[in-house]
């Protein structure tokens, strides 16, 4: 079952959004989750997108939208992203430092770009809950990229993506989990 508040056109199923993913993972020569994984996950999230792209994502406390996957024909994805940066809510994720770069250009920030990088990144992580990034070791790198460490899956080198609508949130929010820098 995809997650009841999919917005799918077309006929999608979930085996088709794992093609999509594996598939995409694969062309950029990144890693992907297993297919059982993949659909242990899919439930919890929320979907957009067609049968040639697709972006998922999953709410958080107070209505913060996390980007969870994107996948499929690049212009599918970027017209999909380019729509819900757009929308009037908190929005985040963590992605490649390609992908970064590219969601850039759809509206998204990339704070690790910034003139204090390492101290807006840090000041997210000192304010995010715990479900933000689902219990995992996250250290912000000096360079202000992110350091995850997966038990099951290894370390990653992400960065964050947000729109200005999710720092504005973080600016306001009070530190909960120490300091990161």
């Amino acid at each position: 079952m995809i997650s009841v508040n999919s917005r799918l056109s077309g006929k999608v199923t979930a085996r088709d959004l794992y093609g999509l993913y594996s598939q995409s993972f694969a062309e950029s020569g990144g890693s992907h989750w297993p297919l059982d994984r993949f659909m242990r996950k899919l439930p919890h999230w929320d979907v957009i997108g067609n049968p040639h792209g697709f972006v998922a994502f999953r709410e958080h406390d107070g209505g913060v939208r996390k980007i969870v996957c994107a996948a499929g024909d690049p212009e599918t994805v970027k017209g999909l992203m380019a729509d819900i940066v757009r929308e009037d809510r908190p929005l985040w994720g963590t992605v490649s430092e390609r992908l970064a770069s590219a969601a850039c250009r759809y509206g998204f920030i990339a704070p690790h770009t910034l003139p204090d990088g390492h101290a807006v990144v840090a000041d997210i992580l000192s304010k995010a809950t715990a479900g933000y990034f689902g219990g995992l070791r996250v250290i912000v790198r000096a360079d202000g990229k992110l350091n995850i460490d997966y038990d099951d899956w290894g370390g990653i080198t992400k960065c964050i993506i947000a729109n200005q609508h999710f720092l504005d949130l973080i600016a306001e929010t009070p530190n909960v989990n120490g300091d990161y820098i």
